[in-house]
């Protein structure tokens, strides 16, 4: 079993930590390099092998892992399956954002009016309606938030500089929700193993936390739904200032920030999962 880990990737340390733990549990790991715009992956002493492989990084070296297919299963992370349209068609009734608008990109600007007045809230007076955008695909875009009326258009600039083609680019618009507090679960096979509450108060928190009612909400919802895209994967939960519950998004495990996850479990269901499908593709 190898791990591939990319260097210089999550400020919390966790590559290094999960290196250590990979390594305890008898898997050889490496580091390695993502070079963009055609440089690939550079790393030494990984030509020959073809065992089970497992990669933890960006998302960039994700896509080119996918792309690539030369490691298996190397990483759980087909963008298909990740996208907002995807898994809110699936547990949408479940989901923080379940009235929106989605609409292209390169449209914002015609739809703008149409956009603050079917998503209006009544706290917020004419010119100065807030609305939450974000972009339909997982890959990160352009970055998500709230948008006032009045900074739309900067927005829309900003939003477009790293787009190489927003005709191309969906966009998910909702009403802004009062947030309490944000966890991280990372699940496997329906369960979830380990959970970090990484906001609170709109404050950014890393607090190992494996909350009894967070993880029996995302089980329930996987349960009820059948929706579990990728054997192991993440799944984001809010709690509103209600006390309710919502599901915020889903994301690959494999390119995504750990915060103060207990890491043994993560490393410990990745790499099974990862000797299981490659044993079930041997045969």
């Amino acid at each position: 079993m190898l791990w591939l880990f990319e260097k210089d990737t999550f400020d919390e340390g966790n590559p290094q930590k999960m290196k250590d733990i990979a390594e305890s549990m008898g898997h050889k790991t490496l580091w390695v390099d993502y070079v963009p715009l055609g440089g690939g992956m550079v790393t030494k002493g990984v030509a020959k092998h073809t065992g089970p492989t497992v990669v933890y990084g960006s998302l960039n070296l994700a896509k080119h892992i996918t792309d690539e297919r030369k490691f298996f299963p190397g990483v759980w992370c087909d963008q298909s399956r990740l996208t907002c349209q995807s898994y809110y068609s699936a547990i949408g009734r479940y989901c923080l954002v379940h009235n929106y608008i989605m609409f292209p990109l390169d449209d914002a600007l015609r739809l703008k009016d149409f956009l603050f007045s079917s998503l209006r809230d009544m706290g917020f007076t004419q010119g100065y309606r807030k609305i939450f955008i974000r972009p339909d695909s997982n890959d990160k875009i352009f970055h998500g938030g709230v948008v006032s009326e009045n900074n739309f258009d900067e927005w829309h600039k900003l939003a477009n500089f790293y787009v190489e083609d927003d005709r191309n680019v969906l966009a998910v618009a909702s009403r802004v929700s009062d947030i309490r507090e944000e966890w991280r679960t990372v699940v496997h096979s329906g369960k979830v193993v380990s959970a970090s509450k990484y906001s609170e108060n709109k404050q950014s928190v890393k607090v190992e936390e494996m909350n009894t009612e967070v993880n029996e909400y995302v089980e329930h919802v996987i349960s009820e739904t059948g929706f579990q895209p990728h054997p192991v994967m993440c799944f984001d939960v809010c709690r509103l200032e209600t006390g309710v519950l919502r599901m915020l998004e889903i994301g690959s495990v494999n390119a995504s920030g750990l915060y103060a996850c207990k890491l043994e479990p993560i490393v410990e269901a990745m790499s099974e999962q990862a000797i299981l499908e490659h044993k079930g593709r041997s045969k």
